[in-house]
């Protein structure tokens, strides 16, 4: 997939380039460089600069509904093939709270037990430090939890060792909560 995309979108995310360089882990002219490359390529303005303000001009938004499509179809595919590498199979046992379990039985659960139904899922809904705790007891053998001070707006607790079925839940959590277009209530 094209890197440019990735880079567009951090930017158009953040309206800063500096703060999307930092979320990429790549120099802040490498971000402008790629940004130049698709406004080259496509012969538009992406994005409006006034000072150090900038925001998306209306190429600039349409370019993001498409690079969002994109990105999360390339990343379906990349989870996809990553689990069809992995046998999955056994007991699941997963921790989240309110808000999450909201995003996570829209999309992730369903997919996920139609994908995978040699695993017995469970989800358990309660308080984040009750989930925490559960993970650290070894009753849970993850927790995904809602964060608004992340750039995902959600956490992942791990338990010491994560079994195949729980690798795979969490690609599947990692791709439908990041894409989801509902945020975190």
């Amino acid at each position: 997939m094209d890197f440019r995309l990735r880079a567009f979108l951090a930017v158009a995310n953040q309206l800063s380039f500096t703060r999307a360089s930092k979320e990429l882990g790549i120099s802040q002219p490498a971000v402008t460089k790629h940004i130049h490359e698709l406004e080259n390529t496509y012969r538009v303005q992406l994005f409006s600069r006034q000072g150090l303000h900038i925001s998306l001009t209306p190429e600039g938004e349409a370019l993001k509904i498409y690079a969002e499509e994109i990105v999360a179809m390339y990343d379906r595919m990349n989870c996809e093939m990553a689990l069809l590498r992995t046998p999955v199979f056994g007991e699941l046992r997963v921790g989240t709270n309110t808000a999450t379990a909201q995003r996570l039985y829209k999309e992730t659960v369903p997919l996920f037990q139609e994908k995978f139904h040699n695993v017995e899922l469970a989800v358990l809904v309660s308080s984040g430090k009750k989930m925490a705790e559960a993970v650290q007891n070894g009753e849970l053998h993850l927790a995904i939890l809602d964060n608004p001070n992340l750039p995902c707006g959600y956490e992942v607790i791990k338990g010491k060792m994560l079994p195949p079925q729980a690798e795979a839940f969490l690609e599947f959590a990692n791709i439908y909560l990041k894409n989801s277009l509902s945020p975190l209530e």
